[in-house]
């Protein structure tokens, strides 16, 4: 790497920092711009202030490297956890602590995400009116799928004692 390329590169990486600090502080990036030039970090090549699009293209690339080095410090993070519930279940397989291995495996699936989801039941009921609209192209409203008690949207609001003129 030639010493001019090195320092156009080193230039860029603190040009950088600067847009990544003033970003974060919540400015603009016509306040970025006009901030690095009253910083004196001014373009090189021309002496004038960096433009938007210079601007947008760094925060472009901020954005890359932090979301590359999120996903990089979780994954670090999830493998250190496994490790220490591996650990944890050697040492209570160890001791004979079945509770322990059991809360052991349960936080391992928990964090690779292999448990079973937890069942969740929704009770709705129809509180304002329903409209139902019908195309060419959709199946008759009277052959609507029924939900689990065996009711159609129109039998529930119905049962909810509105009248057919509230409900077409």
């Amino acid at each position: 790497m030639s010493l001019d390329n090195r320092a156009g590169k080193d230039a860029i990486q603190f040009r950088r920092e600067v847009v990544a600090e003033l970003r974060l502080r919540g400015l603009s990036m016509r306040e970025i711009a006009k901030a690095l030039a009253e910083r004196g970090i001014i373009n090189p090549t021309d002496g004038t202030s960096y433009s938007q699009q210079t601007i947008k293209n760094d925060i472009d690339a901020l954005r890359k490297e932090w979301k590359d080095r999120a996903i990089k410090d979780i994954t670090e993070h999830m493998a250190r956890q496994l490790a220490e519930i591996e650990q944890v279940r050697r040492k209570a397989w160890a001791d004979d602590d079945l509770t322990t291995v059991l809360k052991a495996l349960e936080l391992e699936m928990k964090l690779l995400g292999t448990a079973a989801p937890d069942r969740v039941e929704l009770n709705a009921a129809i509180v304002g009116a329903v409209k139902l609209y019908a195309t060419e192209n959709s199946p008759d409203i009277w052959d609507a799928d029924t939900n689990a008690g065996g009711m159609t949207i129109i039998d529930a609001a119905l049962a909810s004692g509105r009248s057919d003129d509230e409900i077409a």
